[in-house]
Parts: C-alpha cells; structure tokens; sequence
C-alpha cells in the first residue's frame, strides 16, 4: 500500500486528497472524491472496451434483471443502456420510464445499421477557423482523421461513426458533461476535407438524454447491488517456447525465462 512516500507517478492509492478507484461515493472513505476535468486532447473513455466496435452486456438490471450495458464515466457519471450505440437507449428501469423490458442481447443492434466505433479517440481545435475541430482515432482497424463544426466544445466517452458519400461520415458521440451533471448525444457530420464543412447545417446538435439529479451535501444515496463483468484477459503464445501466458505478462516471462537480451 502506498504511504504518500515516494509513490510511483499515477499512484491512485487515496493520498493528496484525490480517489480514482471504486468505493469513492462511500461515507466511510478518508478523502472526497474530485472529478476529473474534462478536456480536448486524449478522450480516455475512448480507450475503453465498452467502447469497442463489438461488446456484450456486461450487468444486470437491478429493477427487472434484464442483460444490460452498465457504463460508469471516469468523470463521475453512471448509466444504464440497453445499447451503446444510436440512439443511446437509456434502460427504462432506472430512467423512471414504463416500458417493456428487453434484454439488451434482443435490441436492434447498432451495428446492423453500418455503425461502428471510432477508438482512442483525440479531439483538437483546428485551424481552419472557429468552432471547427478535427478528430482522429481508429476506425475499423485504419486511422482516420475528419473535421466537423460545433457551437460549442465536444467531448466524447463513446463515438460511432457511419460511412456516407463524398467523403463524409455521420457521427454519433456520447458524452458526459461535469459542468451540467448529465448525458448528451453529439449528432452530425463529420468530413474528411474541411472544405466539406460549408454551411451551418453541418453543426453538430446536442440532445440531452438523461440528467443526474443535484445531490445535497453530506447526502449519500443508497445504490443498487451491481454486478460488472470486466473483459477477460487475453491469452498468447510465447514465440519463443510456445508457452501460454497472459498477454500483459509476455514481457515478464521473456525476461525471466529467456534472457533480458532477447527482444519479443
């Protein structure tokens, strides 16, 4: 455990007043939790294998049992989703809708409709004007870069993208905003040449789908049980002895087993 005493850059032990891990809503816990800032650059969520181009429900509704998608933002949103993927479904149960339960391995998938996910995603100003950005990350095993017009900054947890004509994409960006406490969905297009981008048609629109509600100081609300499933770990063969080991322990094993000369 770390003492605060020569702790590893990125230790997220508690120390210095700031939690990162699970359990930080708890009453008992030493520190408060500070949400992570929001900012352009590196959208971390994007890294994530929820927001991969193929995933299956990871939990259960707590209300009505049914397969669903649960999605905690690294900067302090929760959420129920029957699909992770347009239109955004928000589960019914914990939306305070009456509706028909469906388990989420039942709903019309996204990726029927020519959807798919745009991976480590970064998000800049560009210089070709104000309120245009350019986004780059990985689509369907390519990088890819585009511009695309907003009124305002756009951050992204998920981003799905669907090839249209001439060089366009219609784009499709789930995010969290801290400064509202609640969940938005960037519609609209995204082009790969900027000049594309020549009318204010093209703006980007924001829809809100869910807002948490303000929590009163001291006040801790009492949450369902939740059961996570985490993705599992990926085996590979050592090209060296043909060994089954943990992708993330390849490294280790070469080292120890065949030399710190010998490269992977």
């Amino acid at each position: 455990m770390c003492n605060a005493h020569n702790h590893p850059p990125g230790c997220e032990c508690g120390w210095g007043g700031v939690w990162y891990g699970g359990g930080a809503d708890s009453p008992d816990w030493l520190f408060s939790r500070e949400l992570r800032p929001r900012t352009l650059g590196v959208q971390s969520s994007t890294r994530g294998f929820l927001s991969g181009s193929y995933c299956s429900p990871n939990s259960n509704c707590p209300v009505c049992g049914v397969s669903v998608y649960f999605y905690k933002s690294p900067y302090g949103g929760r959420v129920f989703f029957d699909s992770l993927g347009p239109p955004w479904p928000k589960h019914g149960c914990t939306s305070g809708v009456s509706s028909v339960r469906v388990s989420a391995s039942a709903t019309p998938s996204w990726h029927q409709q020519n959807w798919h996910a745009l991976s480590n995603v970064v998000i800049e100003q560009s210089a070709a004007g104000s309120n245009r950005y350019v986004i780059l990350g990985n689509w369907r095993g390519r990088s890819i870069q585009l511009q695309f017009m907003a009124r305002e900054i756009v951050m992204a947890e998920m981003i799905r993208l669907r090839k249209r004509e001439f060089g366009g994409f219609d784009l499709s960006a789930l995010d969290f905003d801290t400064t509202r406490s609640e969940w938005a969905v960037w519609e609209g297009v995204a082009m790969v040449d900027h000049r594309g981008l020549d009318d204010e048609s093209k703006f980007l629109t924001r829809t809100t789908i869910h807002t948490h509600s303000p929590q009163k100081k001291n006040e801790v609300k009492p949450r369902p049980k939740i059961t996570v499933e985490t993705e599992p770990e990926q085996f590979v063969n050592c090209p060296r002895c043909e060994a089954s080991v943990k992708s993330r322990n390849l490294p280790k094993h070469i080292r120890r087993i065949h030399g710190t000369g010998l490269s992977i």
